[in-house]
């Protein structure tokens, strides 16, 4: 949604409204005029977007880079999680394999 060409400042409130990202707008990089916010700390895009500190394309930025470092984060997990449960078959199949693998079910059967 954040790269939708057709990003305007309302379409923009309303992703970040659900987006839940939080960045820090110093001063020096989102400069602003005094009469609005000079607070500096965390804050969402929503309310950065809504005070005017950023602009949509800066909003898009800022998205767009997270979600980019939260997708790298999230894949290495997947990528744990495959060579894990390659690791733990390899071991089962060491030991005599798994017992489904070497017989069939059949209906009222012990294993």
């Amino acid at each position: 949604m954040w790269r939708a060409e057709s990003l305007d400042l309302n379409m923009a409130k309303l992703i970040s409204s659900h987006d839940h990202i939080s960045a820090c707008f110093p001063l020096d990089t989102y400069p602003r005029p005094a009469e609005k916010s000079q607070y500096e700390g965390s804050r969402s895009l929503w309310s950065a977007l809504d005070d005017d500190i950023i602009t949509t394309e800066q909003a898009r930025e800022i998205a767009i880079r997270c979600h980019e470092r939260q997708i790298q984060h999230q894949q290495r997990w997947v990528n744990h999680y495959q060579n894990r449960l390659i690791y733990e078959r390899a071991m089962l199949d060491e030991s005599g394999g798994v017992v489904t693998r070497t017989q069939d079910f059949e209906p009222g059967g012990q294993v």
